[in-house]
């Protein structure tokens, strides 16, 4: 099969889909979660060299903590100077269209479900001729690979200028490394995460992290101690430009919640809309990497323009409020050292927690620290099969109440809530999605 010809002839066209069918297809794809991933990543390649894609520039965020978050800063940016760009993020939150957006014309466009719905069908033909040497496509790789064909179309015919990719899981062996070809890798906070494949342990996982750092690239990072010398070591391997802690000069939030950026010279003063624990680190990385890609594009730099797109720019489930009388905080963090940040930034104030867990996860732990910070805690679901199940995790945190359905939990901790307190909902970014999908029902 000519597979330029195909994706072209998909891409061209626009026919709507039943919902029906759509939905066939999200089941059939979700089927591959238990499909083993292709570390090597030869899989990966041969599919792409068969598709003719991947040669596009790409800007890689990786990271425990955070990376969604600057993938989307940098995405607004570079669309408030005018540079068209694309953006590959994951997990969704609600659709899976959201996963693989563009900014032609100065929009957000995500790619429509009969491209994406027409691009996966694509690539199961693609499989059969792959998988007898090569094995089955895991679904994070099918997504990829649409998302790379996508992507290439888009910048063969002029629409992007580079790619953003947020990796899945770690780095060196992550799908995303071999999607185009890296001019920058952006490292977000390192910790504790996804210990059964990266590691115990903050040199382990920085060295899977490091591992996406291309040859002769640009290196961001705001990581310190162990993380940072794991970083140093694989930038020094590759001939790469690193800037680190050193580079970044940070200073303390003001009153105000503002803080101010030394960077090259440059003094970028920030303040965003988006709150959470990790701002400062993730704003600040940012805006050095867009001072970067506007010298890269010869694009002179705005400072104040700059402050505006990213002051502005915002990424759903972090630190979001969801309502007011009482406050009620939807936050995605997901592991220990996000958590305990989390609860930090309301120290002085009584909570009330709506948690669901991922038993990938280490929940045991961040169950028993969330008993201890909270006045009441209340345990759900995440809608997925790898959810912590209710009676355990209800044992761990000491929960008062169990719902099987988030809104259920959340309305009823709206209800025995007093005035002054405040109601975090976290655990998982699924839990997000279902209640950003169903917050009209929030009472």
């Amino acid at each position: 099969m000519n597979y330029r010809d195909a994706y072209k002839k998909i891409l061209n066209a626009n026919i709507d889909r039943s919902e029906r069918e759509y939905d066939e297809l999200i089941q059939k794809l979700e089927a591959r979660a238990g499909n083993v991933p292709d570390r090597t990543l030869l899989r990966f390649k041969r599919a792409q060299e068969l598709l003719h894609v991947g040669t596009f520039p790409v800007i890689n965020v990786v990271g425990t903590n955070g990376k969604g978050t600057i993938a989307k800063a940098i995405y607004d940016a570079s669309t408030a100077f005018g540079i068209d760009t694309a953006l590959y993020i994951s997990p969704h939150l609600i659709n899976y269209n959201e996963r693989i957006r563009s900014s032609k014309d100065n929009k957000s466009n995500f790619i429509s479900n009969y491209h994406l719905f027409e691009l996966i069908k694509l690539i199961d033909e693609l499989e059969c001729e792959i998988a007898p040497k090569y094995g089955s496509f895991t679904y994070f790789e099918v997504i990829s690979l649409a998302a790379s064909i996508y992507f290439q179309n888009l910048y063969n015919e002029g629409d992007i200028k580079f790619v953003i990719l947020e990796a899945g899981v770690g780095g060196r062996f992550d799908t995303t490394k071999e999607i185009g070809y890296s001019l920058m890798s952006v490292i977000a906070s390192i910790s504790i995460d996804h210990k059964s494949y990266l590691g115990d342990n903050i040199a382990d996982i920085a060295w899977h992290k490091a591992g996406i750092i291309a040859a002769n690239s640009v290196v961001l990072t705001l990581n310190q101690n162990e993380a940072y010398d794991e970083i140093k070591k694989e930038t020094v391997k590759k001939g790469a430009n690193l800037f680190g802690p050193n580079d970044l000069r940070i200073s303390s939030e003001k009153e105000d919640g503002s803080f101010i950026l030394k960077f090259n010279n440059n003094f970028i003063k920030l303040n965003p809309i988006q709150k959470g624990p990790f701002r400062r680190e993730n704003y600040s990385l940012a805006a050095a990497a867009m001072t970067i890609i506007l010298e890269m594009t010869g694009i002179k730099i705005d400072v104040n323009k700059l402050e505006e797109a990213l002051n502005k720019s915002y990424w759903e489930g972090r630190m979001e409020l969801l309502k007011k009388d009482p406050i009620t905080i939807l936050d995605g963090a997901h592991n220990e050292d996000a958590v305990t940040k989390l609860y930090d930034s309301f120290k002085d104030r009584s909570i009330i927690s709506v948690v669901a867990y991922m038993n990938t996860k280490e929940h045991a732990k961040m169950a028993g620290f969330i008993n201890r910070r909270s006045k009441n805690v209340i345990v759900t679901t995440n809608g997925d099969h790898k959810s912590v199940e209710l009676d355990e995790l209800k044992r761990e945190t000491g929960a008062s109440k169990a719902f099987s359905s988030p809104i259920d939990a959340i309305n009823y901790a709206r209800e025995i809530a007093l005035k002054d307190d405040i109601i975090l909902i976290s655990g998982s970014l699924y839990l997000v999605g279902i209640v950003l999908a169903n917050r009209d029902k929030i009472k």
